[in-house]
């Protein structure tokens, strides 16, 4: 289950590669960061797939007894372990209700 915004993440390392280059290549300006962040994702992620369910955001989804949650909009931060800080506005994810 995945926001479908964020689904070629899950079918394409190199969706990553790319989405380091539309933003943070801008500012880091690294001749390298191309070949370091190919290089990290065939080593870190361990395939691609095919999401089994798009969410588009105001869902509310069941995971089993009394625990529901809410499909609304979050903000992921990175930094620590990619060396370099950010913040970035995400599509909407799973929040708890």
């Amino acid at each position: 289950m995945i926001h479908e915004a964020d689904a070629p993440l899950l079918r394409s390392r190199r969706a990553h590669v790319q989405d380091y280059l539309d933003v943070r290549q801008k500012y880091l300006r690294d001749p390298e960061g191309e070949a370091k962040q190919t290089a990290a994702a065939e080593a870190v992620i361990s395939g691609e797939m095919e999401p089994t369910t798009l969410l588009k955001g105001g869902e509310t989804l069941s995971l089993g007894g009394d625990v529901t949650v809410f499909v609304g909009d979050a903000v992921q931060v990175h930094g620590a372990a990619t060396d370099s800080p950010g913040t970035r506005t995400r599509p909407p994810t799973a929040t708890p209700v």
